[in-house]
């Protein structure tokens, strides 16, 4: 069985890490207040969600949050608060995710690698997506 691992300074969490998980489904991990919910679930044979829509309701997002599956491949992640002190680092390879909440990250692919990434839209355009550490 994996295991994961929320990287928290202070009171806050800046990345949920899923390192292969196994057994029994975590659900949704993310905070309630997170601007990007994941989580992973088990559904059995012939589980069936009826035709369904989600609700439009009004959100203010102060942060972009990204999500991170390695399809195959390794990464080598890490993750910084706001005044780019480094968190923690770790290196993840097929079927890991995380979820980067807050601060800032780095990653390295080690060897090919294919990821999928998730992050909230619109996208701002190339100039204004990234703050970039070393422009400061």
């Amino acid at each position: 069985m994996g295991q994961m691992t929320r990287v928290v300074h202070g009171d806050t969490t800046y990345a949920i890490l899923i390192e292969s998980f196994g057994g029994q489904a975590p659900g949704f991990f993310t905070p309630r207040e997170t601007a990007l919910q994941a989580g992973i679930v088990d559904h059995p044979a012939g589980y069936y969600s009826p035709p369904h829509a989600h609700s439009c309701e009004r959100r203010e997002i102060g942060e972009t949050c990204e999500f991170l599956y390695v399809d195959s491949g390794r990464i080598a992640v890490e993750i910084f608060d706001e005044a780019w002190r480094s968190l923690r680092a770790v290196t993840l390879a097929a079927g890991d995710c995380a979820v980067l909440i807050r601060g800032g990250h780095s990653v390295r692919a080690l060897e090919p690698t294919r990821l999928v990434e998730v992050k909230q839209g619109p996208y701002p355009g190339d100039g204004k997506a990234k703050v970039f550490r070393d422009a400061q």
